[in-house]
């Protein structure tokens, strides 16, 4: 009897044989004879044994040779129990049982110990050790996070090249449950392999959706979660071993549409409409449905999750190997509330334009929208193209460019746009060349903090004035109205918030609530839909990244705030932890989620992966904009805030303006 590595990445076996590397025993014909235990065994009582070379080898002479310092000791005696078990099996005659009962007590030892083991120089070792781990599938998952907290935590130990090996085996062990080892299952065997099953309380419905321009075929998988928690399961053609859970928008109420890029990757996606049935614009779901609105708040994630794992283990055989989050605006606030109440949940998380202070937020709102309701306070289009334009003459040019997006925010100071230039003869409206008093109060209320009585977090921070105010989707559509303020997005959240979840009354006029009066109210929002807390040190600790987006001209909500969520965050983990497992990007002219004056496109999603998988942590990234052609026609870098893009280029030359190559990344 001997042990025998199997190399089986390319072949199609079943789940048990999925790990790339099989430690395993043998016979003198190939035949397995040692089963994990527990197992029954069948050997042919004239079989002979071989001695475990392998082990003796490998492990026996190299038991007192280790030179990790900061784990010597305990290594050594894991290598000299190991090499005290090959004796035991080596030298001494036993039976079969016998033998087979040690070889498997060993392995089992040697998979519930590979953590330390990984840690040696000698590449047999940690085969073995990698190997084992594998072979308990149950295990691998977490240990490859083991391996990543170990290897931050102990670099200043025992120095970066150990633990950069460290991480180099957590990535190998992280993939035993990956695309390379799990059999091969196309869309439509997926389809066929779910249609009808019941999962985790939800019985499933499949359809396979075939190739269209540039979405691949790929399965959906539909299914509900009582009561009344919809969702979507995309499966593709191909999958790469991961998955992909796309966030929500707005009070939700619908199902997240197809994102593309990750499926045309390899991904499995997952969506749902957080719990109930709606436009996207209405909290009437909360006022009489408590578990809705939980569910809504914090817990759809998390609950769909579960049965999104347990549904791809069912198709593949093994769970996915990562597991990422990527959402915008409302999807940001999950994606910040997954990071703080379900630490383990996910590998990384992007939140773009995140709205996780729901109270400050829609706070701020509500102050906004009085402003607007006073006499003389309404904006129409043309007294918002004269600010954007008063702005862009003050600010365009303090990044280097005159080209309709004011990248260096810092330094577009109150004083520098100088605002009051804009005030109408008198204070009175006198036409669409200057700001009334009301109007320019109206600019102030948006561009000022807004602080509530209560908790600390019960504010919101000032907008920028960027010049792009004017942008269709700018400040027409979420502030102003373009006159008509009821048809301005700020106005339907925070008055459907005060009808609903607030006053808890449909006839309630939220032009004359007081926002902060009904303290209990408040907490009761905040508990549900504020994700606020800043020490995420259990996400960090459990290796989680975290990516942060927002659009440097977003008029939905502040980028202030995110800044400052995120400078919070710092000071709560310390700036060490910050920078190993977050990042923060503000793009330039970019509207909220997508669209403007500025690039906005960029594949956080494969820049998180190989942040997570690969240990590449991202710096400056690249934005593009493209056309509905697919052509890209600008670029700019996408710098670590507080950096902006600084036009570095030759001057006068508007080729040259439209590309990252002509920017670099400076401080303000």
């Amino acid at each position: 009897m001997y042990l025998m590595y199997e190399d089986i990445a390319n072949t199609s076996r079943s789940n048990e044989d999925a790990p790339h590397l099989r430690l395993d025993s043998r016979d003198d014909a190939g035949n397995r004879v040692c089963r994990p235990y527990g197992s029954k065994l069948a050997i042919p009582p004239d079989e002979k044994r071989k001695s475990v070379e392998l082990w003796k080898s490998t492990l026996r002479e190299q038991a007192g040779m280790l030179v990790v310092s900061a784990q010597r000791t305990r290594i050594s005696r894991s290598l000299a129990y190991i090499s005290g078990q090959s004796s035991l099996l080596g030298v001494r005659k036993r039976t079969v049982a016998e033998k087979c009962a040690k070889f498997n007590e060993t392995r089992k030892w040697v998979a519930d110990n590979s953590l330390v083991l990984s840690f040696t120089p000698y590449p047999h070792v940690r085969k073995i050790a990698a190997a084992t781990r594998c072979r308990f599938a149950p295990l691998a998952m977490r240990a490859a996070k083991d391996f990543k907290m170990l290897a931050e935590k102990i670099q200043h130990v025992v120095g970066p090249k150990i633990a950069l090996a460290a991480a180099a085996v957590s990535l190998l062990m992280s993939a035993c449950g990956g695309r390379a080892t799990s059999p091969v299952v196309d869309a439509q065997a997926a389809c066929a392999k779910l249609s009808g099953k019941t999962i985790a309380g939800a019985t499933l419905s499949t359809a396979i959706v075939p190739a269209s321009g540039n979405v691949p075929t790929y399965c959906k998988v539909k299914g509900t979660l009582a009561p009344s928690l919809n969702f979507e399961i995309r499966l593709p053609d191909k999958w790469n071993g991961k998955l992909y859970y796309a966030g929500g928008g707005g009070y939700d109420g619908v199902m997240t549409e197809l994102v593309v890029p990750p499926l045309t990757q390899g991904y499995v996606e997952v969506v749902s409409d957080s719990g109930h049935q709606g436009d996207g614009m209405s909290a009437a779901f909360a006022l009489n449905d408590p578990f809705a609105a939980q569910l809504f708040g914090s817990l759809s994630v998390p609950t769909v999750m579960s049965t999104a794992l347990k549904t791809v283990s069912t198709t593949y055989g093994v769970p996915p190997s990562k597991s990422y989050f990527e959402g915008c605006s409302k999807g940001g606030q999950e994606a910040l509330m997954a990071v703080q109440r379900n630490p383990s949940l996910f590998d990384g998380v992007i939140a773009r334009s995140p709205g996780y202070n729901w109270v400050g937020f829609m706070g701020a709102f509500n102050r906004t929208a009085k402003a607007l309701a006073a006499r003389g306070g309404a904006f129409t289009a043309a007294k918002t193209a004269l600010l954007a334009k008063h702005v862009r003459e003050a600010c365009d040019g303090l990044d280097g460019i005159v080209d309709g997006v004011v990248a260096n925010p810092a330094m577009c100071t109150a004083k520098v746009v100088n605002i009051a230039a804009l005030r109408c003869a008198g204070g009175a409206d006198t036409g669409d060349m200057c700001l009334s008093d009301a109007q320019l109060a109206v600019v102030k209320a948006w561009t000022t903090d807004a602080v509530f009585a209560g908790n600390d977090t019960f504010q919101s921070k000032g907008y920028n004035l960027t010049g792009n105010e004017d942008d269709p989707m700018g400040f027409g559509l979420w502030v102003s109205g373009d006159g008509d303020l009821k048809k301005a997005g700020q106005y339907m959240f925070q008055d459907t918030s005060v009808k609903y979840v607030l006053a808890r009354d449909p006839n309630a006029d939220s032009l004359k609530y007081v926002w902060d009066k009904n303290q209990s109210a408040l907490y009761s929002m905040a508990a549900l839909n504020d994700a606020t807390q800043t020490d995420i040190r259990p996400f960090i600790n459990n290796g989680g990244k975290l990516i942060v987006w927002h659009g440097g001209s977003d008029m939905a909500l502040s980028v202030n705030s995110t800044i400052e969520y995120m400078q919070n965050v710092a000071k709560s983990v310390g700036a060490e932890n910050a920078a190993a497992s977050t990042r923060l990007y503000v793009a330039p002219g970019v509207n909220h989620c997508t669209g403007g004056a500025g690039p906005d496109q960029t594949d956080l999603l494969r820049v998180l992966d190989e942040w997570v998988t690969k240990g590449n942590a991202p710096a400056t990234l690249r934005a593009e904009k493209v056309d509905a052609n697919g052509v890209v026609t600008r670029s700019l870098p996408l710098c670590q805030y507080p950096q902006y893009p600084k036009y570095t280029g030759p001057a006068s030359d508007a080729a040259a303006a439209k590309l990252a190559e002509n920017y670099t990344c400076t401080s303000p």
